[in-house]
């Protein structure tokens, strides 16, 4: 009588074994991923934004009024979450934003609306809103509102 082969079955690899957790890992890999490229998105529009000539002047622009020093005190910092656009092209441009302001003493936002001729930006709107409720500050009635 003859004896009956005996087949082995390969052994599985450890990512076989494991398959639901090889799955979970691969998720959480693509998941971090995305989430950092969605970070160093954010951080790199919201820094050019924060870093645009527009809002560094309109900044300037509050930093020296006193009423804004005295209603939200010094240093006057800009936060991280501006909204709205700029759009330059050469020596002409736009911009509409609102950016957020805080001193040592309260919190405000920063509105501006500005256009870019021939390399100078002039403000049709630059107020200053504080979080308290307090009458808005426009800017331009103590300013000249064409700025280099």
């Amino acid at each position: 009588m003859g004896a009956h082969p005996v087949f082995h079955q390969p052994q599985k690899t450890w990512f076989q074994r494991h398959l639901g957790l090889t799955i979970a890992g691969g998720c959480a890999v693509l998941l971090a991923a995305a989430l950092t490229f969605t970070l160093i998105l954010f951080t790199f529009i919201f820094g050019m934004m924060r870093n645009s000539d527009a809002v560094k002047m309109a900044l300037r622009q509050a930093q020296s009024n006193p009423i804004v020093a005295e209603r939200l005190g010094t240093p006057l910092e800009t936060g991280w979450f501006m909204s709205g656009n700029i759009n330059v092209s050469g020596p002409s441009g736009h911009a509409e934003m609102e950016i957020p302001v805080s001193g040592s003493k309260g919190k405000g936002t920063i509105y501006l609306v500005a256009d870019k001729n021939a390399g100078l930006w002039s403000f049709s709107t630059l107020q200053v809103a504080f979080a308290d409720g307090e009458p808005r500050i426009d800017l331009l009635q103590l300013a000249t509102p064409q700025v280099q």
